[in-house]
């Protein structure tokens, strides 16, 4: 079963593509890495992902038991600058976000 399912997604901003079909299948208990170059589109990926940005074309489909909404902190930007990582992702739990990503 899948806990998240990225189903065909496109993201292109101005004529610049971005994201072309992209299909990822991630099952409970998986650990997943996304690794690229600056300007592969990562950061665009995480976005269309946790809902950020919305896909021109494809679906994103998170677990329908899953009662946790998917967040992410960016490595430039800390949620809170003075708190710790481990301080952030626990300010985040007691806000309703449980599942994070980092890129």
């Amino acid at each position: 079963m899948s806990l998240i399912l990225v189903d065909g997604i496109s993201k292109s901003f101005r004529r610049k593509k971005i994201l072309d079909d992209v299909f990822l299948d991630i099952k409970k208990g998986e650990i997943i890495g996304l690794v690229g170059r600056s300007g592969a589109g990562k950061s665009v990926f995480v976005k269309v992902l946790v809902g950020f940005l919305k896909p021109d074309r494809g679906s994103v489909t998170v677990n329908s038991n899953s009662k946790s909404p998917i967040g992410f902190s960016m490595q430039e930007n800390a949620i809170y600058d003075s708190l710790t990582v481990k301080q952030n992702l626990n300010k985040s739990i007691t806000t309703g976000s449980r599942i994070f990503l980092f890129s």
